[in-house]
């Protein structure tokens, strides 16, 4: 009776299948390398808020909140490596400025992909004061096994740093358009180590603050 109960439902089975139209067709092995499907596997890399909104002649930057990191970087990490120095929770604290009509770029990516709040720098990674792809930790300790090649220094710049920063210059020639000026705002938090509780970066006197 069980072998008989069984083959009859595999056999209602096998009907329904003859009428089942797939909802997704099969990726075809030249489709892993088209830009569509690659955009397809990888997350938002960072959002935009008040995109359209042009009340303020401002652009805030919350450059390394992100904490998203690509499972193939991750691998080739040291099992021991702390991926120090992420501003938690900085989207949240700072909400409210969406309300106010603030134009706001939020990276999801983690700082040890790519590090947009760098340049893109040396094919020779250092450390995580120099250069946007880096082999070391915030705290100077190695990250990987294996040198980073130029190759995928180069793979992660356009993957996870181009595209952050061609947003963020669109939001400013925006608003460079509308106003004929624009601010800048880059958004930290900073451990506990640092005493005042605001801190104005003047980018050793480059910049308005």
């Amino acid at each position: 009776e069980y072998f008989y109960n069984t083959g009859r439902a595999l056999g209602k089975i096998h009907k329904l299948s003859k009428k089942y139209s797939p909802v997704h067709r099969r990726q075809s092995y030249f489709d892993k390398y088209n830009m569509e499907y690659i955009n397809s596997l990888i997350p938002d890399t960072y959002a935009v808020l008040n995109g359209d909104c042009h009340d303020l002649p401002v652009v805030v930057s919350i450059p390394h909140s992100g904490t998203w990191l690509p499972e193939d970087i991750r691998a080739a990490m040291r099992s021991e490596a702390i991926l120090a120095s992420t501003d938690w929770y900085l989207p949240k604290l700072y909400a409210f400025l969406e309300k106010q009509g603030y134009t706001i770029l939020i990276n999801y990516v983690s700082r040890y992909a790519a590090d947009v709040n760098r340049r893109p720098g040396s094919k020779h990674p250092r450390d995580a004061r120099g250069v946007a792809v880096y082999d070391k930790t915030t705290g100077g300790t190695s990250l990987y096994e294996e040198p980073l090649l130029p190759d995928e220094i180069d793979r992660r710049i356009a993957l996870y740093h181009a595209p952050y920063h061609a947003a963020l210059r669109r939001a400013m020639d925006e608003k460079l358009a509308r106003f004929g000026h624009v601010v800048l705002i880059d958004l930290h938090s900073f451990d506990r180590n640092i005493a005042p509780d605001v801190v104005l970066g003047t980018g050793r006197g480059t910049t308005a603050s």
